[in-house]
């Protein structure tokens, strides 16, 4: 297992390599605990990682989108993929072990088939070094290499590392081909209001007439 520092040459180098910079993978996770921390005790439980996790995704969308990434689900994995196909990164909670470079993290929760079956591409090519190959013809077949962003929450610091999974024990991701780990988060001196998306033109205001 290869592990690097995002803020060290060689990281920046796996990150340049991958087509994401380490300043907008940590912009994408701001955001997501920026709303994360717009919800209160009376949404379920879950909601709040729910919640952060979804939106993580979306600021991922929303900046390389535009930059000819692609937002795809194939089997309800939402992947975003990058614009020659052969990187895909997925939004993923993980242990606490996240982000330490001389510990083993672990995804939090048992993953799917359509997960098991991406590392297993990652395992065939790492063992292999057949860049070309597609061993799953209709499944994850544009799809080079499926890295995974982790994150991990404790209080107000969020650690995070991209990583490259080629193993699970049952069903969790616990085996890393490579890990890139990003600086912690302190959020209490990183929260900001999160940018629109998009331009929604002038405020309309309505015109409330009176019956006479």
């Amino acid at each position: 297992m290869n592990t690097y520092l995002a803020g060290d040459a060689d990281g920046r180098n796996e990150l340049e390599a991958l087509g994401v910079s380490e300043a907008e993978l940590l912009e994408a996770i701001r955001r997501g605990q920026y709303f994360r921390d717009q919800t209160n005790p009376f949404h379920p439980s879950s909601y709040p990682g729910t919640r952060a996790w979804a939106e993580t995704r979306a600021a991922l969308c929303e900046l390389y989108v535009p930059k000819g990434w692609t937002a795809e689900e194939p089997g309800n994995l939402p992947l975003i993929i990058s614009p020659d196909g052969e990187v895909a990164i997925v939004v993923s909670s993980g242990s606490q072990e996240v982000g330490e470079p001389d510990k083993r993290p672990k995804t939090r929760n048992t993953k799917g088939f359509m997960t098991v079956d991406a590392i297993n591409v990652n395992r065939v090519q790492l063992r292999l070094d057949l860049p070309d190959v597609r061993v799953l013809p209709g499944k994850v077949q544009r799809v080079r290499a499926l890295w995974i962003l982790l994150l991990y929450r404790e209080e107000d610091v969020v650690k995070a590392e991209l990583s490259l999974p080629q193993g699970l024990t049952a069903g969790v991701v616990d085996q890393w081909a490579k890990r890139i780990i990003l600086p912690a988060m302190n959020l209490a001196s990183a929260r900001q209001p999160v940018p629109a998306a998009v331009d929604e033109g002038p405020e309309i205001v309505p015109v409330v007439r009176r019956k006479s």
